[in-house]
């Protein structure tokens, strides 16, 4: 479960970190001294640059927590058997020792 908060935290961390060096880049762009023309490429440029970067980051992540997913699914299934496994022993042991009590319940 940490592992899972840590990942969506991380996920976060890195889209905030995406949309302000977009804004940031932007606005740098905006206020540089160049035609209109010129300016729009650059942001045009800039702006599909970190679409393509953004997209990676979301199939990264998306990678990453199909992987953490699948840990846990495996996890929870092996506590699964061992859970069934002591639960069954535990029973065939009662079941042992009602038959060593007999059927008035003393000792034999």
């Amino acid at each position: 479960m940490a592992n899972d908060e840590r990942g969506l935290g991380m996920a976060s961390l890195l889209l905030a970190f995406i949309s302000g060096a977009v804004v940031g880049g932007s606005l740098a762009m905006l206020t540089a001294p160049r035609s209109g023309a010129e300016t729009r490429k650059k942001v045009r440029a800039f702006a599909d640059n970190m679409e393509e970067r953004a997209k990676e980051t979301v199939d990264e992540t998306e990678e990453k927590m199909r992987a953490l997913m699948q840990e846990g699914k495996e996890r929870l299934k092996e506590q699964g058997d061992l859970l069934k496994s002591a639960y069954d022993a535990g029973r065939e042991a009662m079941l042992a020792e009602r038959e060593k009590q007999g059927p008035n319940g003393a000792a034999n």
